[in-house]
């Protein structure tokens, strides 16, 4: 018959070998800092004015939460401020205009009805 020989031994010894080195390769990544440090993204907008503004005061600070409809900035458009005070001299002046000729009829009627009485 056949005769068998035992020749497990090289693999107990290949285990005995494998073992440890595995053991020590997963202690050694266990062991390794897994700290991440980076940015994370924001949603950032960038406003584009057709006119040049100055900035007077800025009412939030970086990283802070915001909601929708919050005041950010108070901006000042010097243009806009001289514009606002043309259209306010021209509005003067057509209400004095108005107011001017509306004396003048007054006064032309007055004169129109004394003369046909």
């Amino acid at each position: 018959m056949y005769k068998r020989t035992d020749r497990k031994w090289p693999l107990y010894l290949s285990w005995i070998i494998i073992f440890p080195c595995v053991l020590v390769i997963t202690l050694f990544f266990k062991i390794e800092n897994t700290n991440f440090y980076g940015i994370a993204e924001t949603r950032e907008i960038e406003v584009n004015l057709e006119n040049p503004v100055e900035i007077e005061r800025i009412h939030v600070v970086e990283g802070q939460s915001i909601e929708k409809g919050q005041l950010l900035v108070d901006l000042n458009n010097p243009e806009l401020m001289l514009k606002i005070n043309q259209v306010s001299h021209q509005l003067a002046q057509i209400k004095a205009q108005k107011g001017f000729n509306h004396e003048e009829l007054k006064s032309k009627i007055g004169n129109i009805s004394k003369s046909m009485w």
